[in-house]
């Protein structure tokens, strides 16, 4: 279970869809900037396979080089938006449930620039994969 399992086609089809709906109900719509707690292999699959998937939609992309260490222990994945993108936030977390079927807290920042500041999608937890490559960040 803690080996990284691609995503299978029925799948990804379906969160494919899901990021179309998305985007077609959010037209304007903040970039998700994938990040990653360093120390953990399984993280940096993880954020590299969904950058693929959401790089067609101009959702979202993971800087490799952009890991840490010791940020935001107290969640496995931890979403950084403006507040007025945190409706969109929790669409575009249920559009990729499928795939990444963790809890997940959402944390406003109010000093981002209002409306287009951006949304960061951070991976502290520890992976599992299921057997379909869908994956649990604990």
């Amino acid at each position: 279970q803690n080996e990284y399992k691609p995503l299978n086609n029925d799948i990804r089809s379906k969160v494919e869809k899901n990021l179309a709906a998305l985007i077609k109900k959010y037209p304007v719509h903040p970039v998700v900037q994938i990040e990653i707690e360093s120390g953990n292999g399984q993280r940096f699959k993880i954020a590299e396979a969904l950058e693929i998937i959401l790089q067609p939609y101009n959702l979202g992309r993971f800087h490799k080089n952009n890991t840490s260490i010791g940020r935001f222990p107290d969640s496995p994945i931890s979403v950084f938006v403006n507040p007025s993108n945190v409706e969109f936030a929790k669409a575009f977390m249920k559009a990729i449930h499928l795939y990444v079927t963790s809890d997940y807290k959402v944390i406003e920042i109010p000093q981002w620039e209002n409306g287009g500041g951006g949304m960061r999608l951070y991976f502290n937890g520890t992976p599992s994969f299921r057997i379909d490559g869908s994956v649990k960040v604990d």
